[in-house]
């Protein structure tokens, strides 16, 4: 009786684990940049600032399909911010 709970026992781990195992992983996170640029996150969308001849350039993607984005023609500012330490 005790052998046959523990091969019960020992068959329903194996399952278990086996089943945990067999789940897809889903990567979260920044993706690589595409075109050069800086990669920031934000929820299912990522966003990369790329630096360009005339100013910067902005590529939206969602999920895995780009989004048409449109101009009209603004001059966009860049602030650089520098935090000092006490001494």
């Amino acid at each position: 009786m005790k052998i046959q709970s523990l091969r019960s026992l020992c068959v329903a781990l194996l399952l278990g684990a086996s089943a945990v195992a067999a789940t897809p992983v889903f990567a979260h996170g920044a993706a690589p940049a595409r075109h050069g640029g800086v990669v920031q996150p934000a929820n299912d969308m990522s966003f990369e600032l790329v630096a360009a001849a005339d100013g910067a350039v902005i590529h939206v993607v969602e999920g895995a399909k780009a989004v048409a984005t449109v101009t009209d023609g603004r001059k966009t500012t860049t602030v650089r911010f520098t935090i000092k330490e006490p001494a």
